[in-house]
């Protein structure tokens, strides 16, 4: 089973999220490509600082350093949307939950 947390701030805003991969490679696959995709669009193209661990098939960590902006948002809830379509899709090999958390911004 491969589980998605989604970090929601105080605001409803993405923060970060985490994925823990056990399962269907090419399930696997697909939400990798996904995650490693918005960390890499967020930190080059909404050119925000990021904090990330990546262990090849095994986990991501990614939380936001700043609070997010339009850009870095939009990439955080798009990520969220094909999360969501991958697990309808293997329901059995996809879990996606969410999570607030607190965050002091400064």
């Amino acid at each position: 089973m491969i589980k998605v947390r989604f970090n929601i701030d105080q605001e409803g805003e993405i923060v970060g999220f985490d994925v823990r991969s056990h399962g269907d490679k090419l399930v696997c696959a697909a939400i990798s490509a996904l995650a490693i995709n918005a960390i890499n669009s967020i930190e080059w193209l909404a050119d925000t600082e990021v904090s990330y661990e990546y262990e090849n098939e095994r986990f991501i960590n990614f939380r936001l350093t700043d609070k997010p902006d339009t850009s870095a948002t939009l990439l955080l809830e798009s990520l969220r949307m094909g999360v969501r379509s991958v697990a309808e899709e293997h329901p059995e090999e996809v879990s996606v939950e969410e999570t607030t958390v607190s965050v002091d911004w400064i």
